[in-house]
Protein backbone atom coordinates (compact mmCIF):
# COMPACT_ATOMS: atom_id res chain seq x y z
CA UNK A 1 0.00 0.00 0.00
CA UNK A 2 2.90 2.64 0.99
CA UNK A 3 4.29 2.57 -2.46
CA UNK A 4 1.29 2.62 -4.38
CA UNK A 5 0.17 6.02 -1.77
CA UNK A 6 3.75 7.42 -3.00
CA UNK A 7 3.21 6.70 -6.60
CA UNK A 8 -0.03 8.41 -6.58
CA UNK A 9 2.03 10.86 -4.34
CA UNK A 10 4.33 11.47 -7.26
CA UNK A 11 1.62 11.26 -9.76
CA UNK A 12 -0.47 14.25 -8.12
CA UNK A 13 3.00 16.24 -8.09
CA UNK A 14 4.09 15.75 -11.28
CA UNK A 15 0.42 16.22 -12.74
CA UNK A 16 0.30 19.72 -10.82
CA UNK A 17 3.80 20.69 -12.07
CA UNK A 18 2.36 19.90 -15.55
CA UNK A 19 -0.67 21.45 -14.92
CA UNK A 20 1.50 24.92 -13.63
CA UNK A 21 3.94 24.71 -17.08
CA UNK A 22 0.47 24.56 -19.34
CA UNK A 23 -1.16 27.53 -18.09
CA UNK A 24 2.38 28.83 -18.33
CA UNK A 25 2.40 28.02 -21.66
CA UNK A 26 -1.19 29.05 -22.17
CA UNK A 27 -0.79 32.62 -20.74
CA UNK A 28 2.36 32.71 -22.91
CA UNK A 29 0.55 31.77 -25.99
CA UNK A 30 -1.85 34.80 -25.22
CA UNK A 31 0.43 37.06 -24.31
CA UNK A 32 2.07 37.07 -28.06
CA UNK A 33 -1.25 37.12 -29.69
CA UNK A 34 -2.29 39.63 -27.69
CA UNK A 35 0.89 41.67 -28.76
CA UNK A 36 0.73 40.48 -32.52
CA UNK A 37 -2.72 41.41 -32.24
CA UNK A 38 -1.73 45.65 -31.25
CA UNK A 39 1.43 45.72 -33.30
CA UNK A 40 -0.98 44.11 -36.17
CA UNK A 41 -3.64 47.22 -35.57
CA UNK A 42 -0.64 49.68 -35.07
CA UNK A 43 0.82 48.72 -38.61
CA UNK A 44 -3.05 49.03 -40.29
CA UNK A 45 -3.20 52.45 -38.65
CA UNK A 46 0.45 53.53 -39.48
CA UNK A 47 -0.68 52.09 -43.42
CA UNK A 48 -3.30 54.18 -44.21
CA UNK A 49 -1.34 57.08 -43.20
CA UNK A 50 1.42 56.09 -46.13
CA UNK A 51 0.84 59.07 -48.17
CA UNK A 52 1.09 58.43 -52.48
CA UNK A 53 2.27 61.11 -54.74
CA UNK A 54 1.05 61.07 -58.20
CA UNK A 55 2.33 62.01 -61.64
CA UNK A 56 0.92 65.73 -61.76
CA UNK A 57 0.30 65.73 -65.38
CA UNK A 58 -1.66 62.07 -64.70
CA UNK A 59 -3.76 63.59 -61.88
CA UNK A 60 -4.86 66.60 -63.96
CA UNK A 61 -6.21 64.32 -66.22
CA UNK A 62 -7.68 62.40 -63.75
CA UNK A 63 -9.44 65.63 -62.71
CA UNK A 64 -10.26 67.24 -65.89
CA UNK A 65 -12.40 64.06 -65.80
CA UNK A 66 -14.14 64.34 -62.36
CA UNK A 67 -14.40 68.05 -61.86
CA UNK A 68 -13.73 70.56 -64.35
CA UNK A 69 -13.36 73.49 -61.65
CA UNK A 70 -10.88 71.62 -59.74
CA UNK A 71 -8.80 70.73 -62.70
CA UNK A 72 -9.16 74.51 -63.65
CA UNK A 73 -7.80 75.93 -60.66
CA UNK A 74 -5.35 73.69 -59.95
CA UNK A 75 -3.99 73.99 -63.30
CA UNK A 76 -4.06 77.93 -63.01
CA UNK A 77 -1.83 77.26 -60.25
CA UNK A 78 0.68 75.73 -61.50
CA UNK A 79 0.96 77.23 -65.13
CA UNK A 80 -0.16 80.59 -64.24
CA UNK A 81 1.14 83.55 -62.86
CA UNK A 82 -0.73 83.80 -59.29
CA UNK A 83 0.61 86.30 -56.52
CA UNK A 84 2.94 84.21 -54.25
CA UNK A 85 5.33 83.77 -52.05
CA UNK A 86 9.22 82.47 -52.56
CA UNK A 87 10.75 81.14 -49.54
CA UNK A 88 14.64 80.51 -50.51
CA UNK A 89 17.98 80.59 -48.97
CA UNK A 90 15.89 81.38 -45.92
CA UNK A 91 14.11 84.64 -47.26
CA UNK A 92 10.46 85.34 -47.61
CA UNK A 93 9.75 88.05 -50.62
CA UNK A 94 6.12 88.06 -51.34
CA UNK A 95 4.74 89.28 -54.19
CA UNK A 96 0.94 90.36 -54.55
CA UNK A 97 -2.03 89.95 -52.06
CA UNK A 98 -3.86 86.81 -50.85
CA UNK A 99 -0.86 84.87 -52.16
CA UNK A 100 -2.13 81.28 -53.35
CA UNK A 101 0.87 79.80 -54.24
CA UNK A 102 4.50 79.18 -52.17
CA UNK A 103 7.30 78.12 -53.70
CA UNK A 104 9.94 76.92 -51.38
CA UNK A 105 12.80 74.18 -51.68
CA UNK A 106 14.06 71.35 -48.98
CA UNK A 107 16.36 73.43 -47.14
CA UNK A 108 14.20 76.16 -46.16
CA UNK A 109 11.28 73.54 -45.34
CA UNK A 110 12.31 74.98 -41.92
CA UNK A 111 12.27 78.75 -41.93
CA UNK A 112 8.62 78.14 -43.04
CA UNK A 113 7.95 75.82 -39.53
CA UNK A 114 10.27 78.68 -37.81
CA UNK A 115 8.34 82.53 -39.20
CA UNK A 116 4.94 83.58 -39.60
CA UNK A 117 3.81 83.52 -43.08
CA UNK A 118 0.40 84.74 -44.53
CA UNK A 119 -0.62 81.11 -45.15
CA UNK A 120 -4.52 81.74 -45.19
CA UNK A 121 -4.92 81.78 -48.83
CA UNK A 122 -2.47 79.41 -49.97
CA UNK A 123 -3.62 76.22 -51.86
CA UNK A 124 -0.54 75.08 -53.41
CA UNK A 125 2.84 74.66 -51.67
CA UNK A 126 5.65 73.73 -54.58
CA UNK A 127 8.80 72.15 -53.38
CA UNK A 128 11.44 72.44 -55.41
CA UNK A 129 14.34 69.64 -55.37
CA UNK A 130 17.75 70.88 -57.31
CA UNK A 131 20.17 68.92 -55.99
CA UNK A 132 20.48 64.77 -55.41
CA UNK A 133 21.47 65.72 -51.55
CA UNK A 134 17.80 67.17 -51.13
CA UNK A 135 16.69 63.73 -51.94
CA UNK A 136 17.98 62.93 -48.53
CA UNK A 137 16.24 65.06 -46.65
CA UNK A 138 12.34 64.21 -45.36
CA UNK A 139 9.37 66.66 -45.85
CA UNK A 140 7.25 67.07 -42.16
CA UNK A 141 3.77 68.05 -43.53
CA UNK A 142 2.55 69.18 -40.12
CA UNK A 143 4.63 72.47 -40.51
CA UNK A 144 1.77 73.05 -42.81
CA UNK A 145 -0.63 72.97 -40.32
CA UNK A 146 -1.50 76.91 -40.15
CA UNK A 147 -2.16 77.03 -43.77
CA UNK A 148 -6.07 76.24 -43.94
CA UNK A 149 -6.83 76.28 -47.85
CA UNK A 150 -3.53 73.92 -48.40
CA UNK A 151 -4.76 71.26 -50.68
CA UNK A 152 -2.02 70.61 -53.51
CA UNK A 153 2.15 70.06 -52.27
CA UNK A 154 3.62 69.94 -55.58
CA UNK A 155 7.23 68.30 -55.41
CA UNK A 156 9.38 69.61 -58.68
CA UNK A 157 12.25 67.47 -58.78
CA UNK A 158 15.05 69.09 -61.37
CA UNK A 159 17.21 65.79 -60.13
CA UNK A 160 17.04 62.05 -60.78
CA UNK A 161 14.77 60.46 -58.78
CA UNK A 162 11.24 58.20 -58.72
CA UNK A 163 7.72 58.16 -57.22
CA UNK A 164 8.71 56.07 -54.64
CA UNK A 165 11.54 57.43 -53.88
CA UNK A 166 9.84 61.30 -53.52
CA UNK A 167 6.63 59.35 -51.75
CA UNK A 168 9.04 58.15 -48.68
CA UNK A 169 10.28 61.51 -48.09
CA UNK A 170 7.26 62.45 -46.28
CA UNK A 171 6.26 62.32 -42.85
CA UNK A 172 3.21 63.17 -40.60
CA UNK A 173 1.04 62.73 -43.70
CA UNK A 174 -2.28 64.11 -43.31
CA UNK A 175 -4.75 62.90 -45.70
CA UNK A 176 -6.20 66.17 -46.89
CA UNK A 177 -3.28 67.10 -49.09
CA UNK A 178 -2.70 65.65 -52.90
CA UNK A 179 0.20 64.75 -52.94
CA UNK A 180 1.90 65.29 -56.64
CA UNK A 181 5.01 65.55 -58.54
CA UNK A 182 6.83 66.33 -61.50
CA UNK A 183 10.84 64.99 -62.53
CA UNK A 184 11.82 67.52 -64.91
CA UNK A 185 16.06 66.80 -66.24
CA UNK A 186 15.91 69.45 -68.29
CA UNK A 187 15.67 69.20 -71.99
Amino acid sequence: MKSFSQNRTIILQSNKRNCKFCNNKVVLKILILFFLMIYGNSIAQTSNNIPKVKEVNSFLSTLKSTSISEYERLDGLIHNVNPAIYNYDNTLNVYGKNCTVLFTDIPSINYIKNNSIPSNRVELLQINIRKSSDLNRKIDLSIFENFPNLKYIYVFSETATSENYINQMFINYDSKYSLLYKINLGE
